[in-house]
């Protein structure tokens, strides 16, 4: 028993805290080398509010707060080196980035501290113990979508899917009346021509200049059905099952509705994929009118492959 304890007490011992990230190299990187990224899941700053402390990126990346501060001193492709202080200590820590073997696209973040077994087990360093929970931070925090992103971010498989539908070109000021005539349009299309509709109604706007946009709008219908565009200028789109999609959902003022599209195309981009099709919005609340400043639950869709 002596000896053993003697071992525990002497002998060092290389102990690895690892985070799995669902990103690239480069990307992963950007979580060490980004003092806006940084502050998301390095502990304390994480859980304080942004007065509490200061953030530099240049002439060196740092957060600094009342008692302590992180300092990037070293950032190589897969290997990054940060100092942390805190209360008068301060201790050198490096992060080793490997791909993760088990996914298409991920990382393994990796951390390496040399300490006895009885230092480590039973009194930890303090500053040991915030580094390794951080890291444990940026695991749970990477992996979580509406942690990361800002909103829970879905991938789903297309179900088919058939529309009515219609397209005009508006001033965008003309936005929200533009979009009630054409659903409008579309519902009284439907029930003159005896087509059963299930009340879903989407919408895409494309900017073709400053004054400008394209709107299109469906209405999604029970089966296929055959129409005179010409006559009626309303057609029929399919939107075929097995195809990627992502979907975040939007409860807010319409107006400010863009911070999902951002959230959306940064995920997209993070995860390598690409557009399909226009993305579009799903209104999940009554009405075909919205104004900038109506509150809204709608559903962002991105068509991916």
């Amino acid at each position: 028993m002596s000896l053993l304890l003697l071992l525990s007490v002497s002998i060092p011992i290389t102990f690895n805290t690892k985070a799995h990230v669902p990103f690239p190299l480069a990307k992963t990187m950007e979580q060490f080398t980004s003092a806006q990224q940084l502050q998301k899941w390095f502990l304390p700053f994480a859980g304080l509010d942004s007065s509490q402390f200061t953030t530099s990126q240049a002439p060196q990346v740092e957060l600094k707060g009342s008692n302590e501060s992180l300092i990037l001193t070293s950032a190589k492709p897969g290997n990054i080196d940060l100092l942390f202080k805190e209360s008068g200590s301060e201790q050198d820590y490096k992060f080793l980035i490997s791909r993760d073997q088990k996914k298409n696209i991920g990382s393994i973040v990796t951390m390496s501290i040399s300490n006895t077994l009885w230092k480590r087990m039973i009194d930890p360093d303090p500053i040991d113990e915030i580094v390794i929970n951080s890291l444990k931070n940026l695991d749970r925090i990477t992996n979580n979508t509406e942690l990361y992103y800002g909103y829970l971010i879905k991938k789903l498989t297309v179900t088919d899917s058939t529309f009515l539908y219609a397209t005009a070109v508006v001033k965008r000021n003309q936005k929200a009346s533009a979009v009630k005539i054409l659903f409008d349009s579309l519902f009284q299309f439907a029930g003159q021509n005896y087509i059963n509709y299930t009340g879903r109604r989407i919408l895409s706007a494309k900017p073709l200049n400053d004054s400008e946009m394209r709107i299109f709008t469906g209405i999604v219908i029970n089966g296929p059905a055959t129409i005179d565009q010409d006559e009626s200028g309303i057609s029929v789109k399919t939107m075929h099952a097995g195809k990627g999609m992502l979907v975040a959902e939007y409860n807010g003022v319409y107006k400010n509705i863009s911070s999902v599209y951002k959230a959306l195309e940064s995920y997209k981009r993070d995860n390598q994929l690409a557009s399909m099709e226009l993305p579009f919005e799903e209104f999940l609340n009554n009405g075909n009118k919205f104004e900038p400043d109506d509150t809204v639950n709608v559903k962002v869709c991105y068509p991916v492959f």
